[in-house]
């Protein structure tokens, strides 16, 4: 008795669940074809052949549903970057105690550096919300991106921490260095907008910006060089891999 009227609900259940993923799909393809102000529920329920009242069911508003796509593009970032920090670190060779340390930056650096080629639409996504400015999100649902977001900045702040533990960089004047670190790689990621060609060699740009950034916290110049270089010889090696957004 209990197993015949649990099994209807679990099954609605399993539907809504997969719905909501075909409007987030859906949200995607929208913002990735024509921009975040091509997204409205409207156009969004248009899409998907159903009413607005429908649309409403599963995203409060925009804002929510906006707030989601950011935490989505940041969550597989992130969780990229998992997967191919180890991979391309065993590329590395044998590290000592310094180097691993080393590695640990110039790695997230590399990243950064082959995911707007590699991961085309996660950069554009990403790139749009980030430029937003906050207007497509309002504060109620800022919450959840702004944890997802730390969970970013937790990585490259354990990794510039393991390499003053390390001594890699200086001890000293460590406040913010998380933020500098994210936000001169988000710049030097702008250009990836720009005609290709405006900044000539752009990937080489990007890794010397950030041994410059670096140095200047006590880095040694020609160390990170040398392991900025094993980073990109690893990434040609062990390609970034992420499945389609939509």
């Amino acid at each position: 008795m209990t197993q015949a009227t649990e099994a209807p609900t679990t099954g609605r259940a399993a539907n809504r669940v997969r719905k909501r993923q075909e409007y987030i799909d859906t949200a995607i393809r929208i913002v990735l074809n024509g921009g975040l102000e091509a997204l409205t529920m409207q156009a969004l329920a248009r899409e998907m052949g159903a009413a607005v009242g429908t649309a409403y069911t599963y995203f409060a508003s925009k804002s929510a549903l906006v707030a989601e796509l950011q935490v989505l593009a940041i969550g597989r970032l992130t969780t990229t970057f998992n997967d191919a920090a180890p991979r391309w670190q065993a590329e590395m060779g044998r590290l000592d105690a310094k180097g691993k340390a080393e590695a640990g930056l110039t790695l997230l650096v590399e990243f950064a550096v082959r995911v707007p080629k590699a991961l085309r639409d996660d950069f554009f996504l990403q790139q749009l919300l980030l430029t937003d400015g906050g207007r497509s999100i309002m504060a109620e649902d800022q919450a959840t991106v702004s944890e997802a977001a730390d969970s970013w900045m937790k990585i490259i702040d354990e990794r510039l921490s393991e390499a003053a533990d390390a001594g890699v960089l200086d001890k000293a004047n460590k406040a913010q260095r998380a933020s500098k670190f994210a936000a001169t790689l988000n710049g030097a990621s702008l250009f990836n907008n720009l005609p290709e060609g405006t900044v000539k060699d752009l990937d080489g740009f990007t890794r010397s910006l950030m041994v410059d950034l670096l140095s200047a916290w006590g880095g040694d110049a020609k160390r990170l060089t040398r392991s900025a270089a094993k980073a990109a010889a690893a990434a040609d090696k062990s390609k970034l891999a992420a499945p389609a957004l939509a």
